[in-house]
């Protein structure tokens, strides 16, 4: 079989790079990481952490075009005790938010981002939150569908509400006052605009064109609609089958091994891992 090549840029040079089939691609999958064997059932979530990172790992060695940016958002975590008024602060980026079960994904991500208490050395209590500072293009959201009771780990197969989310509660605030804020929407800019561009600025000078630039190389919209999801039929989730819905600009699908059917947006009340655009 032949195999297609394409090119991606990398700095002032095309890379060039194959399309694989499906089935060398298995192949290669199970040769590589062997945890995932052949004819054997393997949770999707733990299998698309190990094959991002796998991703991630292959575009710092030029083998990748740039994959794993478009659905990479950074958090910033901060911790303060209002006893001893101790705080510190720190980044992380995330391929996927691992939420817990909610009756609505959004929900699910209002959890995910709550801040919470935990005691202090100093006897006082420790606030700690966590706050987006980069939205990706794609951002994918894994439902926790197993609860640990009576010593059993079982699937929760109870639905969950998708349509569309928000990210704008989740938002580090820009570090300007008020005043400034309300003067910036007067004049057209969202919330969601003035937060992430301003997010690290302590300069009150120019902040309409640092919105300008910001907002032509990053995504600003906070606002996702579903794209695609990984659904899982069945009561455990040893056990079961996979299914992949996809949405295209006219149709949805639901892609069930090698059949491939028109079906409605219903179908994502199973929903385990979600795409969102």
């Amino acid at each position: 079989m032949k195999k297609k090549m394409l090119t991606f840029t990398k700095g002032n040079r095309k890379v060039p790079f194959e399309f694989i089939p499906i089935s060398d691609f298995l192949k290669l999958i199970w040769t590589e990481i062997p945890l995932f064997t052949k004819n054997a059932q393997h949770d999707a979530n733990e299998f698309l952490m190990i094959f991002t990172q796998k991703i991630k790992e292959g575009e710092e060695l030029g083998h990748f075009p740039p994959i794993t940016p478009l659905f990479t958002f950074e958090v910033e975590n901060s911790i303060w005790c209002d006893l001893c008024k101790k705080c510190t602060s720190s980044r992380e980026s995330h391929f996927m938010a691992y939420t817990p079960f909610n009756v609505h994904v959004q929900g699910s991500l209002d959890l995910y981002f709550k801040s919470y208490q935990t005691p202090c050395g100093c006897g006082g209590e420790m606030w700690i939150s966590n706050k987006i500072i980069s939205l990706p293009s794609f951002f994918i959201v894994t439902i926790g569908r197993i609860v640990f009771k009576n010593e059993n780990f079982y699937k929760i197969t109870d639905s969950v509400g998708v349509d569309q989310i928000n990210l704008s509660p989740y938002l580090r605030k820009a570090k300007i006052s008020n005043f400034f804020t309300q003067e910036l929407k007067v004049k057209g800019f969202t919330e969601g605009e003035i937060n992430l561009a301003l997010s690290d600025t302590n300069n009150f000078e120019n902040l309409e064109e640092r919105i300008d630039e910001y907002r032509k190389m990053h995504k600003t919209n906070p606002k996702y609609g579903i794209g695609g999801a990984i659904i899982h039929s069945g009561n455990s989730m040893n056990s079961g089958h996979y299914m992949w819905w996809v949405k295209t600009s006219t149709d949805t699908y639901l892609v069930n091994d090698r059949r491939t059917t028109l079906d409605g947006i219903e179908t994502l009340e199973n929903s385990y891992i979600l795409i969102f655009e």
